[in-house]
């Protein structure tokens, strides 16, 4: 760890202390202003660009939480566990160890119940119907969780991020109670101190050296949508000197995401989008490059898409998302990116078949109709992301779609979402995966699953010599990370060439080209190595993907089949999960071998 970063992290320790010292007796949140900036601001609900005329797009739909948890069996039980019957100590959040708690469970799923997108949502349903029974269980919602979260005390206050996002939908929330004109001056009041006081809180807290990825751009997007809401210059100024300082080092110039996840891509962008749609409802200048880059990430998530909703994935994805005005469980944080993004930079990177709720609330129907209007994006291209690290090979029928990964393991030193998938790929037909990636299981209990999760064995690359190619250290944290480089990407009317270069943990390299045929939509991979060794191809099949082997040749239930040249075929059992917190079972076809060259044929 670097000096600088080490210094930070002791005056962080410091001055956390002080502050558990100094609220070391149980208050709530919203009970005083703790700190002097923004004391005396006030809200204003018109300074967010939400579209108060839209009454049209009610959803009374039921507020799920992430996997298979119901909200109405959690939506007071502030401090469940989830996975286990026992409940998160109400103890200084300081001194509260929540990573790998199987004692307890998955701390992210107990963040999602207290991230508040419930309050954004009632408020909402409140501001169409003004049915008195909401208002109250918003009410009482706001106050349980008060009564029982003390500031800095339990698991809600365990992370900045996650204050942030609590934030963001206490500051929606609040718009809508307000545009409500709701004479309740207690509640509005309660909620402004709420706000301010979080918004100081991360102020002293945001994320930096090491930890400075998705989790200060979020941070920063709130504390600058926050300086809007109450007109706190400070804060406008911090988040966008922040937020354009960080663009460039958190993303490829081709526009990818440097955490090598598609979900963190994503979420990403979300932050930099909402403050973006604040800011030019404002009337304020945007820095010119956010909306330059913001254009290329959306044209990468773009690409990834599989149909309106679905994308091919690499590594992490936990479904955070930062605004949430609908509820239920069809959220599409991708669809609802695409088309914030295809609003915020005039191109139109979605369909617009079904409009996302989010967007009904912070577009008028006219400009909604307007972008509708432009052509679509072309998105039925191959294309390859050079920087990024990542290939995207189509059929020239559009409906089988390769993806592959030559990217680098994971941003900064830690890495934290990647996962050991280099020179792995994905393949997708017709929507469907055959070939796909495990995903992410949880982040804070079961460390064995999540780790055999994001390891080589559970994604579609090789391993060498009995090693695997990158170096698992924590949860979220990597040692010795594999090189990987692109050697050759072309891409033509009919054949698709991608020929890239990775050494692991072996220390051989391993060169792997993918020749895919865009008619008959065969893919060839060629394995070739320095030097003689023993290895082994993993291919992971998505839930429902049988295969009935016959010596070298895989016959596949959709039609397809994989046979190799010089390997042994055969074929386990493997986890696969197909959304945060769930867990299905699966089949990993593996072909072993030794010498210095393989070639599999999938058609």
């Amino acid at each position: 760890m670097h000096p600088a970063e080490i210094a930070w992290r002791i005056s962080q320790k410091t001055r956390s202390e002080i502050e558990q010292f100094r609220f070391s007796a149980f208050r709530s949140v919203s009970s005083d202003r703790f700190w002097n900036t923004g004391r005396h601001a006030h809200f204003n609900h018109k300074s967010l660009g939400i579209n108060f005329d839209n009454i049209v797009s009610f959803h009374n739909t039921e507020i799920k939480l992430l996997g298979t948890y119901p909200y109405r069996e959690y939506a007071f039980k502030w401090h469940a566990g989830f996975n286990t019957d026992s409940e998160w100590q109400l103890i200084s959040s300081s001194k509260l160890r929540y990573k790998q708690r199987d004692d307890i469970g998955d701390a992210r799923l107990n963040w999602e119940l207290n991230r508040h997108h419930q309050l954004a949502v009632l408020a909402k349903e409140y501001y169409i119907s003004r049915n008195p029974e909401i208002l109250d269980l918003f009410r009482k919602t706001f106050d349980t969780w008060n009564e029982q979260n003390p500031f800095l005390h339990g698991i809600s206050w365990t992370s900045g991020m996650e204050v942030a996002i609590r934030a963001i939908s206490q500051i929606y929330a609040l718009a809508f109670i307000h545009a409500s004109d709701v004479e309740d001056m207690k509640l509005t009041h309660e909620l402004e101190t709420s706000i301010i006081n979080c918004i100081n809180y991360i102020m002293r807290h945001y994320s930096r050296y090491s930890s400075a990825n998705n989790h200060l751009l979020v941070e920063m997007a709130t504390i600058g949508i926050a300086g809007y809401a109450f007109d706190v210059q400070k804060w406008k100024n911090v988040a966008v000197e922040t937020l354009s300082v960080q663009l460039p080092l958190q993303t490829y110039p081709d526009g990818v995401n440097r955490e090598v996840s598609l979900h963190y891509h994503s979420f990403a962008m979300e932050a930099y989008l909402i403050l973006t749609h604040v800011m030019q409802s404002a009337g304020s200048q945007l820095p010119r490059h956010w909306i330059l880059m913001l254009d290329k990430m959306a044209s990468f998530l773009a690409t990834s898409m599989v149909d309106d909703d679905k994308a091919i994935e690499f590594g992490d994805n936990d479904e955070g998302k930062i605004l949430d005005l609908q509820g239920g469980d069809n959220f599409s944080h991708y669809a609802y990116i695409l088309q914030l993004s295809s609003l915020i930079t005039g191109k139109r990177y979605h369909s617009f078949a079904t409009v996302a709720e989010n967007i009904n609330w912070l577009f008028s129907d006219s400009i909604i109709d307007n972008i509708k209007q432009q052509p679509l994006v072309n998105l039925t291209q191959s294309r390859t992301f050079a920087d990024g690290g990542y290939s995207i090979l189509r059929s020239n029928d559009n409906k089988t779609i390769v993806a592959i990964d030559h990217a680098t393991h994971g941003f900064g030193s830690i890495a934290a979402h990647g996962h050991d998938d280099a020179l792995s790929f994905q393949m997708y037909r017709d929507g469907k995966p055959i070939f796909g990636d495990p995903g992410t299981g949880v982040y804070h209990c079961n460390l064995s699953l999540r780790n055999r999760l994001r390891d080589v064995r559970h994604h579609s690359t090789i391993m060498i010599n009995g090693k695997d190619n990158a170096e698992m250290l924590g949860a979220f944290l990597w040692g010795q990370k594999p090189v990987t480089s692109l050697y050759i990407s072309e891409l033509l009317n009919d054949v698709d060439t991608i020929i890239a270069d990775s050494t692991g943990m072996s220390g051989i390299r391993h060169r792997r080209k993918f020749t895919f045929d865009k008619v008959s939509t065969t893919l060839i991979i060629d394995d070739e190595f320095d030097s003689e060794c023993d290895w082994v191809a993993s291919f992971v099949l998505a839930p429902g993907i049988h295969a009935d082997i016959k010596e070298n040749c895989a016959v596949l239930s959709e039609g397809l089949s994989l046979s190799t040249s010089t390997g042994t075929l055969s074929a386990h059992e493997g986890e696969y999960s197909e959304s945060y917190g769930t867990l299905n079972r699966c089949t990993i076809l593996t072909v072993s071998g030794h010498g210095v060259s393989n070639t599999i044929v999938i058609e």
